[in-house]
């Protein structure tokens, strides 16, 4: 089975833009971090910055655990807002 892991978010205003990557859910570790530390260097480039800049996209770099943490953190809040505004049935 594949597992959708987003490897590299990139915010615009309200709007998001991520880069995601699908990848086994039994990808190896070392292998996961190989592609982590990629899209790392990537956005750590001065193509990636002008790009970026062109756009008028805001820097926000998470990648791995600690964008994972930050989904989950952002679902748990919007779930809240959602039953706050009585959406939930």
């Amino acid at each position: 089975a594949a597992m959708r892991r987003e490897l590299v978010p990139a915010n615009a205003n309200t709007a998001a833009m991520t880069v995601d990557l699908i990848v086994a859910e039994d990808l190896a570790p070392k292998a996961y971090q190989f592609y982590v530390d990629a899209f790392k260097q990537a956005h750590q480039s001065t193509a990636f910055r002008k790009i970026r800049d062109e756009k008028g996209l805001f820097e926000f770099s998470l990648s791995g655990d600690a964008f994972h943490a930050h989904v989950r953190e952002q679902v748990t809040r919007l779930k809240l807002l959602v039953e706050d505004a009585g959406l939930r049935p």
